[in-house]
Formats: structure tokens, C-alpha cells, sequence
């Protein structure tokens, strides 16, 4: 099942998921226009999640950090996000995707053990539209 985050709820979202995930395992795929798929993090903690709007009024960034606590983390951002959509596959109270297409590639963020639904309640989420 595929769920669309509503872009007004998109900041509330990503504090939810830095709450709910900090420390969850992660692995962060982007797959570029070309469709050629670069892996940027493979099962590493999730350090950060941030939805920047500040920096540069004129994009939106959603910022991804992680790695190990003694380590540099990895950083990767988003930039101009078209829709942020959560997947769930197997566990039936948890999403464990998250899929970003966004104008620098489609990102892939895969959650171990993944996003409680309770951690979402009072968003608004719908069918994803493809």
C-alpha cells in the first residue's frame, strides 16, 4: 500500500520521523533521470531529518542524515521535492519506505524497523496518485 503525505503536512512529517526513527536503520537510494541508481547509505542509523525551506526560499530541500554516532554522518538532500510518499510492505502497523521524486532524482529511503502509523496520525494522507 502507497500513501501520499500532503505538502502542508510535510514539516510536521519530518519531525515525526526524526521522533519515531532516530537510531532506525536505513539505507538511502536515488535513482537520477538517467535511471541509473546510486546507493548513498546502506543500513546506517538515521542521525537527521529536516525539511529545509529557510536557507533558500526558492527550494525546498528535505535534508536525510546518517551514519554512526562516532562517525562524519552522510548527508543527502533533496532538492524540490515533487511528493513525499510512504510505502508499507510486510509489517501491516509500519511504512519501511519512503519514495521522494524530487527534481535533482527519485529518492529511496528504506526504514528498519519503519514508520509506526500512530506516528502519523492527524496528518493528512491519501491514496498516492501515480
Amino acid at each position: 500500500m502507497t500513501t501520499e503525505i500532503e505538502q502542508k503536512d510535510w514539516q510536521q512529517f519530518c519531525e515525526r520521523l526524526q521522533e519515531s526513527c532516530e537510531g532506525a536503520l536505513v539505507t538511502i537510494e536515488v535513482e537520477n533521470a538517467a535511471g541509473r541508481k546510486l546507493v548513498i547509505a546502506h543500513d546506517v542509523p538515521l542521525r537527521r531529518v529536516l525539511l529545509d525551506n529557510l536557507t533558500d526560499p526558492c527550494n525546498t530541500c528535505l535534508v536525510l542524515e546518517a551514519g554512526l554516532p562516532n562517525e562524519r554522518p552522510i548527508r543527502h538532500t533533496v532538492l524540490e521535492p515533487i511528493h513525499i510518499r510512504l510505502v508499507q510492505t510486510g509489517v501491516a502497523d509500519r511504512y519501511n519506505r519512503l519514495q521522494v521524486p524530487a527534481e535533482n532524482g527519485n529518492t529511496v529511503v528504506t526504514l528498519h524497523p519503519g514508520i509506526p502509523k500512530e506516528a502519523l496520525s492527524g496528518l493528512e494522507l491519501e491514496p498516492a496518485r501515480h
